[in-house]
């Protein structure tokens, strides 16, 4: 069995699958407030229903589209170590399954991190990585643009506050669409994108995306997503030559600048803070991580106690008010033990280098700013949110970077040595399609 090229085999994706990327990207949305443990004793309702139906034509669609290739010619798309490692990860996870607390959910938790991971490769390898990158584009123009539409018309999907009986205070509330999709995640990955040119948008489209996008997270106050869009700006300003970030950090940063020396110093500061003696202990994670860790280590070191199930019951245990460990690494930790963090650490570290190598050989290129953006976006969100990894749009967007920056690497190398400046996609590389 052999090998395919690193190529396209279609111009472009039809409805169905555009719409099946965008649904997997969202989640989807969970509509409806749900009780933690409903999911440990596998309670299943609507909801759940259209989740499975959801993951599961993702796992046919894969399926259809390797199918003529391997059985038929015993040809396989060609798979990069990063997307190995993604899969001896994922595999890590499974040998703690039968121990969970909630097998159900930890099947069906891993059943999504595989689907996400061999959605994307298919689909970057049968479309190209532009199409990928403007597929995760239109997926969060979607996310914002309903998040905004249901402030006003059902308040409850995206305001925290207001599903939960509490009232909607001006400069207080936040919008988090816990019921939707994580906000800030979805304003820091438009961001990314928009500012660095993919897709390219001119005039009153780049602007009205860049508002968007820069409302949602303003109204999210998301802390992590703050500071995910930092690092972006600072990556930007590096490596971003003739691209809008590099045009536009000076601006935000006087911008930001004005607001804090300005008469709204302290509300300003207050706003982008919210609880400031939160921060030291970073809302109370730190203690939970310290409390997780010494568990998952005395009962399981090397194995864990069951992706995200476990956390589940071990963070209930220690603050009935947590339903997860708040962070990735720690909810590797817990659920894989030593065994998965270690690769989760190696497939993260693989991916940094998949992306320092890209900006060193594309710097300037949109694709290349776009996908390690994204990279250390999640990486330094992931810190304190488990939406880096699981089926969220951030979580989406970082298995994409599993097919994306191996890809993109290639492509740059290519161009390199043919002498061209911009990125062409891979199925100009002149390779016979699979």
């Amino acid at each position: 069995m052999s090998s395919a090229p690193s190529t396209r085999v279609a111009h472009a994706p039809n409805w169905f699958e555009s719409l099946l990327f965008v649904l997997l990207m969202s989640g989807p949305p969970k509509f409806r407030l749900r009780d933690p443990l409903a999911s440990l004793e596998g309670a299943i309702d609507l909801v759940v229903v259209l989740h499975l139906v959801v993951w599961s034509c993702g796992a046919l669609w894969v399926l259809a589209r390797l199918y003529p290739g391997v059985v038929r010619r015993g040809i396989v798309p060609p798979v990069n170590p990063a997307q190995a490692l993604g899969a001896l990860f994922i595999l890590a996870l499974t040998l703690s399954a039968w121990q969970s607390p909630g097998i159900l959910l930890t099947v069906f938790t891993l059943g999504q991190l595989a689907v996400m991971l061999g959605f994307v490769w298919v689909f970057t390898h049968r479309f190209g990585t532009s199409a990928c990158l403007r597929h995760l584009f239109i997926g969060v123009t979607v996310l914002a643009v309903a998040t905004v539409a249901l402030v006003f018309l059902a308040p409850r999907f995206v305001i925290a506050d207001f599903s939960m009986g509490g009232e909607v205070v001006a400069g207080v509330t936040r919008v988090r669409g816990d019921l939707l999709a994580d906000t800030g995640s979805v304003a820091v990955i438009g961001l990314v994108l928009c500012l660095s040119s993919m897709p390219p948008l001119r005039g009153p489209m780049f602007w009205g995306a860049l508002s968007l996008f820069g409302t949602v997270l303003a109204a999210s106050r998301t802390r992590n997503a703050w500071v995910g869009f930092l690092v972006f700006l600072a990556l930007g300003f590096i490596h971003g030559k003739r691209l809008p970030i590099r045009k536009l950090v000076l601006p935000l940063v006087a911008l930001a600048l004005s607001v804090f020396l300005l008469d709204a110093l302290s509300s300003a500061t207050d706003y982008l803070l919210r609880d400031r003696e939160s921060v030291q202990d970073m809302s109370g994670r730190i203690p939970l991580w310290e409390h997780l860790t010494t568990v998952v280590m005395s009962e399981a070191p090397i194995t864990g106690l069951g992706y995200a199930a476990a956390s589940r019951v071990v963070a209930t245990e220690y603050n009935p008010n947590l339903g997860n460990a708040h962070s990735v690494f720690v909810e590797v930790l817990v659920g894989g033990g030593i065994l998965g963090a270690a690769l989760y650490l190696v497939l993260c570290v693989s991916l940094v280098l998949y992306a320092v190598r890209l900006l060193r050989i594309a710097s300037g290129q949109p694709s290349a700013i776009a996908a390690a953006g994204l990279l250390f976006v999640a990486l330094v969100m992931g810190v304190t949110t488990t939406a880096a990894l699981q089926a969220e749009p951030l979580g989406f967007a970082f298995w994409s970077l599993t097919a994306l920056l191996p890809r993109l690497s290639l492509e740059a190398a290519y161009n390199s040595i043919a002498g061209q400046q911009p990125l062409r996609s891979s199925s100009m590389i002149g390779l016979r399609n699979a």
